[in-house]
């Protein structure tokens, strides 16, 4: 039963993973629209459940495990004391067998035992993912032996989980800071040229500006014919602008590569 148990208690946890991956999924688009408002609205209310459904699987799992040990140390207890009246009957044999027992007990069970606790107590002492330690599993082919494997797989797993959550993290943000100083720039760009009146001299300051400031090698700014079936190159830079210029170069919208696509799709 307690296994079943911790079973569902491990699914419990995964949900939670998946839980997070979800919210991560989802605060992406949001930010991207500059809903900035939203997004820490949602990152706050999802990570204090995600968090409180995993300290609650933690904390269910940490006390089938002390359950399963207060079952054992009592079945150690109940031996003791059996042994002890056996010692009162035979008292030679009774003390030898007391100490061997004793020694034995704590060789192979009593000391295991306290570090699997020491081990469990890792994780409520934790104060941040970053202090857990690896665990290694006792070298046992017994029932402790297996909780004991079972505990360094879940230490294991919580810190894989934790590197690549981290890892998501710093990947996303540096992708929002880039895309925040695009914004940014582009806010700057269109305050440089917004006071300009002639439409030649605003294209090209437009065209340079835009060249300069996001650091490209080449620019171009394409205007849609009347009829809406060119895109006609109206200002560029360098030299191969200029000589495109000379040459009315045009683009058949909805063809002709990405000029084309966007002209007749607006992306």
């Amino acid at each position: 039963e307690t296994i079943a148990w911790n079973r569902q208690i491990v699914k419990s946890m995964q949900q939670s993973e998946a839980g997070l991956s979800d919210m991560i999924e989802k605060l992406i688009p949001l930010v991207e629209k500059g809903r900035w408002g939203t997004a820490l609205q949602l990152r706050q209310s999802s990570i204090v459940e995600i968090q409180s459904s995993l300290i609650n699987d933690i904390s269910q799992l940490n006390t089938n495990m002390q359950k399963e040990i207060a079952e054992q140390t009592a079945k150690i207890i109940q031996l003791q004391v059996i042994a002890s009246t056996i010692s009162l009957l035979i008292v030679g044999l009774g003390i030898f067998f007391c100490i061997f027992a004793f020694r034995f007990t704590r060789q192979t069970i009593q000391i295991p035992l306290n570090k699997l606790v020491a081990d469990m107590g890792m994780i409520s002492a934790a104060e941040t993912p970053k202090d857990l330690k690896p665990v290694e599993p006792l070298a046992r082919h017994d029932e402790i032996g297996e909780l004991s494997q079972a505990f360094a797989k879940l230490m294991s797993w919580l810190q894989e989980s934790y590197r690549n959550l981290e890892e998501q993290v710093i990947n996303r943000t540096a992708y929002l800071a880039q895309r925040a100083r695009q914004m940014e720039i582009s806010a700057q760009v269109a305050r440089d040229i917004v006071d300009s009146r002639d439409p030649e001299a605003l294209l090209y300051k437009a065209v340079n500006t835009i060249r300069d400031r996001f650091n490209f090698y080449h620019a171009g700014i394409f205007l849609v014919d009347q009829r809406r079936e060119y895109a006609v190159l109206r200002s560029a830079t360098g030299q191969a602008g200029r000589e495109m210029l000379e040459r009315n170069h045009r683009l058949k919208i909805g063809q002709n590569g990405l000029v084309g696509y966007v002209a007749d799709t607006g992306k």
